[in-house]
């Protein structure tokens, strides 16, 4: 039961955001709308990338499934949580870090930069909660599959690292170890906003809340090291997937507009009739 109110909670969750999306598809006078009907171009474009990747995408791709494997090698074999200090389990770097990959996080932030954009009128505000949005949810879908596919046992369990349950089903929490949800969003929402801040200070600092992440759900017994590494690493690759075209739509977006700029500032020569009488 608590695991279908979970998935529940997620489903509504999403369906907010896109209802909130489709608020956004109004006009904007910026150079890229980022509302409705963009979401769903990009969303086809987004799930059919494999298909035109090269061989330096494949070999990304194989490197951190190789590096999760390292970290699944060197993993203990057991872990019991009865034995975790219960004082430091409950602290504000543990709380934190969970609080931080939850799944009211993308919606809160989601939320504070559409609703500062719609009343600032402020393009990069709007582009930043588009970007959150759109790849909260592609990363929230990705790790939905993965987790009943992988159907890895978690720490808690006591099943063993090497435990996996293939196709678990939707509802089987104890087995949707593979890859951390929460480290995941949160390193999707960390990317999009360091990305998206200019001072060098600011990029970093972008990151602090989400290194938590990983700690926290580790440390509790919910995930793996490995679970929480490649999640660390898909979030960050859809965060810069969505920054990397947005950033490429807007600077031709501004190239356009310079040139038609350009062009509308040449004058225009009437022609000059003259009529000769004798």
């Amino acid at each position: 039961m608590v695991n279908k109110r979970k998935y529940c909670r997620t489903a509504k969750i999403n369906i907010f955001v896109l209802l909130t999306l489709w608020i956004f598809s109004g006009n904007c006078s910026a150079q890229t709308k980022y509302d409705f009907p963009q979401f769903w171009h990009e969303t086809g474009s987004f799930f059919s990338m494999p298909a035109h990747w090269d061989a330096m995408d494949w070999g990304t791709l194989a490197l951190l499934s190789g590096l999760t494997a390292v970290a699944m090698e060197g993993e203990i074999s057991v872990r019991d949580v009865k034995f975790i200090d219960r004082d430091f389990y409950y602290s504000p770097e543990a709380v934190g870090g969970r609080m931080y990959g939850e799944l009211y996080t993308p919606f809160i932030l989601f939320a504070g930069y559409g609703g500062y954009s719609l009343i600032a009128k402020d393009h990069t505000a709007r582009k930043i909660a588009y970007e959150i949005g759109q790849s909260c949810l592609y990363a929230g879908a990705i790790v939905i599959v993965m987790k009943t596919i992988v159907g890895r046992a978690r720490p808690y369990a006591n099943e063993g690292k090497l435990s996996f349950h293939f196709f678990s089903g939707l509802f089987d929490d104890d087995h949707h170890s593979f890859p951390s949800g929460h480290t995941t969003e949160a390193f999707t929402m960390s990317t999009i906003l360091s990305l998206n801040a200019h001072p060098t200070w600011l990029k970093i600092l972008a990151y602090v809340p989400a290194l938590f992440t990983p700690f926290s759900r580790a440390y509790q017994g919910f995930h793996w090291i490995s679970d929480c590494f490649f999640g660390a690493g898909l979030g960050y690759f859809i965060g810069k997937w969505a920054y990397d075209l947005h950033s490429r739509n807007e600077a031709a977006a501004t190239t356009a507009s310079s040139a038609q700029q350009k062009v509308s500032q040449i004058p225009t020569i009437y022609p000059i009739s003259f009529t000769y009488r004798f």
